[in-house]
């Protein structure tokens, strides 16, 4: 999906046009040649966390957390430590509030990041992951730039 720049006062009124008819929006910008993509309205819908990916293609990202909100809104709740095997058949994906450590202190100010593994299964904080998938542990903020792609 390619995504359509808006000004900052387009991008608010699809937000808040979105979370009025679904509960949630998605926002996605660049960060560091990669795209930073985060729901907005969980937490005030449904009393969740947000939830963010890093490094997955808008496309790939924008379906992965709409599936995830459609989740939660459906009553589930998803926290720190969720194994996640529905989204793509033999991957399995992981919630975390600390990309470096999973186990660690939380570094996502209450947001959950999605964690996609490498092509061969190892994650961000296992020595031998490959470069493209370990830079998940990277931590831009809500709203990396000036210029933001909205997807519905």
């Amino acid at each position: 999906m390619d995504a359509t720049e808006l000004s900052i006062e387009e991008v608010d009124q699809r937000v808040k046009s979105d979370i009025q008819s679904y509960g949630w929006s998605i926002l996605a910008s660049e960060f560091q040649g990669m795209i930073y993509a985060h729901t907005v309205g969980l937490e005030s819908s449904f009393e969740h966390p947000e939830i963010e990916t890093l490094g997955l293609s808008e496309e790939l990202a924008t379906l992965f957390l709409n599936e995830l909100a459609k989740w939660v809104k459906g009553g589930r709740r998803l926290e720190a430590g969720t194994k996640i095997n529905e989204l793509v058949e033999d991957y399995q994906f992981i919630l975390v509030t600390n990309p470096e450590q999973p186990e660690g202190v939380p570094t996502t100010d209450g947001r959950l990041r999605l964690i996609w593994p490498d092509c061969n299964q190892r994650y961000p904080w296992e020595s031998e992951c490959e470069a493209d998938c370990r830079m998940q542990t990277l931590l831009p903020g809500s709203f990396a730039s000036d210029e933001m792609a909205l997807t519905a």
